[in-house]
């Protein structure tokens, strides 16, 4: 595995749940994501975007699902890749911050996928272990991670980091 701290340059990465995101309104982040439910009212676009007028915003709506299709609320595909091309805007300069209900799954799932991608392959745990360092509750969602995995061709390897860290949270209980 491949380990370079110091050579890995990335930006500033935050993730958090509905509830903190009045403490953090019009916080310096250059990029939002903003991950609500599938049958979320539209106008949270509005409001995301009053909160962090300066930010460029990526809003997304599905639901913490592991399994089931798209009708059933479960991110797809097609919301996986808008996410991954938001993040790959990013430079070493910015700071995003990834926002989901409760900050725990979901944006997780988003923000470990956005690191890993800028990161390159091989600093996969390197990424997860840089964000429960910073956010200790996370459990990134499963198929947000393994749907990332598959797009950024990493065989399994962002996967199996996840699946190891939701075991040793659920051994931990």
């Amino acid at each position: 595995m491949k380990s370079s701290k110091k050579n890995l340059n990335l930006p500033r990465i935050t993730i958090c749940g509905a509830e903190q995101l009045r403490a953090l309104k019009h916080a310096d982040f250059t990029h939002v994501v903003s991950i609500w439910g599938a049958q979320a009212p539209r106008i949270v676009i509005t409001r995301m975007e009053a909160m962090f007028p300066t930010a460029k915003l990526h809003v997304a709506f599905f639901d913490d699902v592991i399994g089931g299709t798209m009708e059933s609320g479960a991110p797809g595909s097609e919301q996986v890749r808008e996410i991954l091309d938001f993040g790959s805007l990013l430079t070493p300069n910015d700071s995003l911050l990834v926002q989901c209900l409760m900050g725990i799954s979901r944006s997780s799932a988003c923000a470990f996928s956005i690191a890993c991608q800028l990161a390159g392959a091989g600093h996969e745990h390197e990424m997860l272990k840089r964000l429960v360092k910073k956010h200790s509750g996370i459990r990134p969602n499963p198929r947000i991670t393994r749907i990332a995995d598959e797009m950024l061709g990493r065989n399994g390897a962002m996967t199996a980091v996840v699946d190891a860290h939701l075991k040793l949270v659920a051994a931990r209980r």
